[in-house]
């Protein structure tokens, strides 16, 4: 297996780019109360973003769909991070943090990835753009992803998400 520096230096800037403390209390967890969004998240509770393994993001990749900006902003890197360590396309947390760069056809919603995006920091969005151009290096033998992931990047280079 060949060393690929890009992936390697990811994934020591996203430790230092996403803090691990606080961990969003319960009651800031959730975007959208419901059943299946507490059931999606419970088991996010109380637990450092640092502490999930691609494993446990793979098997509960819903919950980024619940989060708050604040919580959202804390887990991402969990995400992040196993994207980097075991790319897969068809994750629906793979599509999902990419789309979230996007605006929707939805007002409300776009108010709400908007909203997402203002939480993270300058270092933070920038570590995103870098992200997704790893992500679209890798992808290119995916090219039905290719086309969103250059533009998630764009959007976030472009800054045209202050515009929603």
């Amino acid at each position: 297996m060949s060393s690929d520096p890009n992936r390697e230096k990811l994934l020591s800037l996203i430790e230092c780019v996403f803090p691990t403390t606080p961990v969003p209390a319960e009651d800031r967890l959730l975007a959208i109360d419901g059943d299946e969004a507490r059931e999606d998240t419970r088991l996010f509770i109380g637990r450092k973003w640092s502490e999930l393994d691609a494993d446990f993001v793979h098997q509960n990749g819903w919950a980024l769909s619940w989060f708050t900006a604040e919580a959202f902003c804390y887990y991402l890197p969990a995400f992040l991070k196993a994207m980097i360590t075991t790319p897969n396309f068809s994750n629906y947390y793979f599509v999902s943090t990419y789309s979230y760069l996007e605006p929707a056809e939805s007002h409300t919603l776009t108010a709400f990835r908007k909203k997402r995006i203002e939480a993270l920091t300058e270092l933070q969005r920038d570590f995103l753009i870098a992200w997704l151009e790893w992500m679209i290096d890798k992808s290119s033998t995916e090219p039905i992803y290719q086309k969103d992931l250059v533009n998630a990047r764009n959007v976030l280079i472009e800054g045209s998400w202050k515009n929603w």
